[in-house]
């Protein structure tokens, strides 16, 4: 979205409507709360009870939240913990108690399920009727147990109690696929309480010549004469985002490393693999690490990139069993690219639909897989572009304004 696109902000009386989002993050331009509300600006009170634990909003969200006359509400917290996080409970009752003295409050949403229970007990103790609506984003609470132990399993059946019991408590639920959704109702929520909306993208990172766009990234100083040298004329891959455990980036690096000529690989991110990112791009020309990207850069990186790779490993984090790559799988389809990811959840029914990504399969060696990837594209460059289009294809449907229309309609429907 350009700043011309952008909604003006809100200048008339409030709004009749009031709508709430409560997070144990900075949601402020974080895109899993920017989709939600984004699309009710100038329409509805919008109010954000956070607490920024990672410092990521920095000064662009906090330009945003007062463009938008989002009305703040930050918790200055310590350190992360159960003591810290009851605190947090009581500055949650607190600050939707002012926002309910100010005008009222119709929707309030849980923007992950450690505030549900100070959200619940609000609504409860007070006796309000407003809506209560959970977000389930990109994680999965029992994965805090990992493994098949006996201990991780009754972990994991502690947690999903106490989650089925706070989401009876809930008017709606949405969540990110349908293999999510099943293990929802499986816990005995209403389907009709359930409803899938994924992270889908507004069509902002794209571009048809990748080559033009390298040189418009050289002038808008997104890239140096060198990273540019780095790049003409190589299939370009990136990973953009969080280098967390298990992403299995030591593969990539080995084998792009191979390539000198003919691939490049960018890297913007920080996380714990690091050290290992920047140790590969001193020795090798083609792989290029930029530091961390605010979003607008990363989706002009987007716009030079054929290749996104996030391959995640379920039986590494049980969390992947339901999410994972859930915003690199959307941004490849907004850009164009072919994935390299997993056969987890929702890629595995799209590429049914249309065939944009490489799933890895980890009873083999993944590197070997990468080699003949790479090898198959070389040899025949129309298949690159046929699983680009693929991607693109899909994005027709799973894109930001479908996203929007179903959002919309969970508010209106009051049955």
């Amino acid at each position: 979205m350009t700043m011309a696109q952008i909604p003006d902000p809100v200048s008339e009386p409030r709004m009749a409507r009031t709508i709430a989002f409560v997070s144990t993050h900075g949601s402020l331009r974080n895109w899993a709360e920017k989709r939600l509300y984004e699309p009710l600006v100038g329409e509805w009170n919008l109010e954000a009870v956070f607490w920024d634990r990672t410092h990521i909003i920095g000064p662009r969200g906090r330009e945003e939240a007062e463009r938008y006359r989002i009305a703040c509400h930050e918790y200055q917290g310590g350190p992360w913990g159960m003591r810290e996080l009851l605190r947090y409970f009581g500055y949650i009752m607190r600050e939707l108690d002012s926002i309910q003295a100010r005008g009222g409050l119709d929707v309030v949403v849980a923007c992950d399920l450690d505030v549900l229970p100070a959200v619940v007990w609000h609504r409860l103790r007070r006796g309000l009727r407003y809506r209560i609506f959970r977000q389930e984003v990109d994680y999965y609470a029992g994965s805090r147990h990992r493994g098949m132990s006996p201990r991780a399993r009754l972990g994991r059946w502690v947690y999903d109690t106490i989650e089925a019991l706070f989401h009876t408590q809930c008017d709606m639920i949405f969540t990110l696929n349908r293999y999510a959704a099943a293990r929802i109702t499986s816990w005995g929520i209403p389907g009709r309480k359930v409803a899938v909306t994924g992270l889908w993208k507004k069509d902002e990172y794209f571009a048809e010549d990748h080559e033009a766009w390298k040189r418009t990234l050289l002038e808008q100083g997104v890239l140096t004469r060198d990273q540019l040298a780095r790049l003409e004329g190589r299939i370009v891959i990136s990973f953009l985002g969080f280098f967390y455990e298990f992403t299995h980036l030591r593969e990539l690096l080995d084998v792009v490393a191979n390539y000198p000529d003919r691939f490049a690989l960018i890297l913007a991110g920080r996380g714990q693999d690091q050290p290992l990112v920047e140790e590969f791009a001193r020795r090798y020309p083609n792989i290029l690490f930029l530091g961390w990207k605010d979003e607008d850069e990363l989706k002009a990186i987007y716009k030079i990139t054929d290749i996104v790779y996030q391959p995640l490993d379920p039986n590494e984090n049980i969390n992947w069993r339901y999410f994972g790559s859930t915003n690199k799988t959307f941004e490849s389809l907004a850009a164009g690219c072919l994935f390299i990811g997993s056969a987890i959840n929702e890629r595995v029914d799209m590429n049914r639909e249309a065939e944009f990504a490489l799933l890895i399969d980890f009873s083999r060696d993944v590197r070997q897989q990468l080699e003949q990837l790479f090898e198959a594209l070389l040899r025949d460059r129309g298949e690159l572009t046929r699983r680009q289009q693929n991607a693109r294809r899909l994005f027709q449907r799973y894109n930001h304004a479908h996203h929007a229309r179903i959002w919309r309609a969970l508010l209106e429907d009051r049955t």
